[in-house]
């Protein structure tokens, strides 16, 4: 089974600031045509679509894994307690925090108080990893505060979403030990295919196959991209087709049956 593991749509095909067509109709057209089986959907903080990614779900089950956009910021624990708990009594099977839409640094409270909380309710928990402005300086590497959350949350299934961006080599090292954690390569594998980071993915998938994941970051690339990459890479799609990244890891965070299509 192939998953693409990372997709946004909105309801008017209208893609914030780019000149995209993010509709559903183009996503369903695009895993066709790429032999996409599954597609996990989320939600985005500025577009407050969470209905909308329920609604797709629902019409499509066995075409989607529906993962709810939260912002956390300024919630106590009580009220995270709260927002996360509905996500999970309305069939979510995982929480995305965008740390740059919802204002919040990665090494934030809030964002360690909702891993803990999904890992109570065992939803998976996306985090995005790219970290430029409009994000605030860390003031130390990106891998160390992704090793603290790693260290601290050790019962939440964690999905590093584009895998530490351009710290993904020392990214991966550090989550090694961290089977909980798996390591995203949207954005990242595309956008970086031609660089020395390109050389670092082309080393994961022969020592790191069991833990990375491929995603399209629909609507900014599609799975025809990663195609592409992954060609460029001299990677041979067929040699880890069943292996893990392009669907297993996934599949086994979300308990998913091999028969479920």
């Amino acid at each position: 089974m192939i998953i693409d593991g990372l997709t946004h749509i909105t309801k008017n095909g209208v893609w914030m600031y780019k000149n995209y067509d993010a509709s559903l109709e183009r996503l369903l057209r695009e895993m066709s045509k790429t032999q996409v089986d599954k597609a996990v959907l989320v939600g985005n903080p500025p577009l407050n679509d969470n209905d909308f990614v329920l609604e797709v779900y629902h019409k499509y089950p066995n075409k989607f894994i529906p993962v709810a956009a939260f912002n956390p910021k300024g919630l106590n624990d009580k009220q995270i307690e709260m927002e996360v708990s509905t996500f999970k009594q309305q069939g979510f099977m995982g929480i995305k925090i965008h740390p740059r839409f919802c204002g919040l640094s990665l090494d934030s409270t809030e964002i360690d108080k909702v891993l803990k909380i999904a890992g109570k309710h065992d939803l998976v928990c996306f985090i995005c990893t790219l970290h430029r402005p409009p994000s605030v300086p860390l003031k130390r590497p990106l891998y160390d505060v992704i090793h603290e959350i790693c260290e601290n949350n050790k019962k939440t299934r964690i999905v590093l979403v584009h895998g530490g961006y351009y710290e993904l080599l020392p990214t991966s090292e550090i989550i090694r030990s961290y089977e909980n954690v798996l390591l995203d390569l949207s954005l990242t594998l595309p956008r970086f295919a031609g660089s020395s980071i390109g050389q670092d993915i082309k080393f994961l998938f022969n020592t790191f196959e069991k833990r990375i994941v491929l995603g399209s970051d629909f609507p900014e690339y599609t799975f025809s991209d990663i195609y592409k990459s992954l060609r460029l890479l001299d990677i041979s799609v067929g040699d880890f087709i069943g292996v893990g990244p392009f669907g297993e890891n996934l599949m086994r965070f979300f308990n998913i049956n091999t028969n479920s299509r």
